[in-house]
């Protein structure tokens, strides 16, 4: 009996890895499948920013005026009603998901004693996460919470608790493959001392979902040697570079 040919693995670039999980098609699915690639030789977009152009006759009417921007978001992924009970969400869909923000249905927790470690999004105290950085860090200082909020939208975020009250935090910016940014990480004052702050740290790097990643980069003035039992060490002079806010220059290819 002949076997079914596997699928080439771009065609799964929606979940890079979902190949090697999958069972591969079958003759008949793929005679029932069409797939159609089409070259774009040319094309055309326009794209404006700012609010609206109307009129200054129309700024004194009683009516609001503006924009509501729109996003496209992933949803907590849902398994097929036939699966087992207990059946685990597969290590490519999942790690998709997070890449897309999606809210994780199968958290990663750890506990401590009274105190868990969880990626659960809901639980979450964003006021107090946005009041500690702005108010008593030295990294995020004035940070406005819109900004605080994109930023941790598009992260993975990391709460500490104790019971349900939030005590500390982290947040990790990835590709879930070559790269990840460790930051924001804190543990408010009243719990420091009992070593959550190394503990956290060694939870966010033990996620499955970030295994793969074989460099991680972080930013610290006061917590090197905190870092450095987990492997960091100070990044290479003369090769590594960051661009803050309003730098300006010609684009180009920087060495990964």
């Amino acid at each position: 009996m002949k076997s079914a040919p596997r699928w080439p693995r771009s065609w799964y670039r929606a979940a890079p890895g979902r190949s090697r999980e999958a069972q591969p098609p079958t003759d008949a699915e793929l005679r029932s499948t069409l797939v159609v690639r089409l070259p774009i030789v040319e094309g055309s977009a326009k794209v404006r920013v700012g609010g609206p152009l109307d009129g200054p006759e129309l700024f004194d009417l009683p009516v609001w005026a503006g924009e509501l921007p729109l996003r496209l978001t992933a949803a907590a992924p849902r398994k097929d009603v036939n699966l087992p009970d207990g059946a685990a969400l597969s290590e490519s869909v999942k790690i998709r998901a997070l890449a897309l923000g999606a809210p994780d249905s199968d958290p990663f927790e750890r506990h401590r004693g009274d105190v868990t470690l969880s990626t659960d999004r809901t639980r979450l105290d964003f006021p107090l996460v946005h009041r500690f950085l702005a108010e008593d860090s030295y990294w995020a200082r004035g940070i406005g919470a819109d900004a605080q909020r994109t930023a941790m939208e598009h992260s993975l975020c990391f709460g500490l608790y104790r019971k349900t009250v939030q005590i500390g935090f982290a947040r990790v910016v990835t590709d879930f493959g070559r790269i990840a940014y460790l930051g924001d990480v804190f543990v408010l004052a009243p719990e420091r001392g009992a070593g959550f702050g190394k503990w956290l740290v060694e939870q966010v790097l033990a996620h499955p979902s970030l295994a793969r990643v074989d460099r991680w980069v972080l930013g610290t003035a006061d917590a090197h040697s905190l870092y450095e039992r987990f492997g960091f060490v100070r990044a290479e002079a003369g090769r590594y570079m960051v661009r803050r806010p309003g730098g300006t220059g010609p684009s180009g290819v920087i060495d990964g």
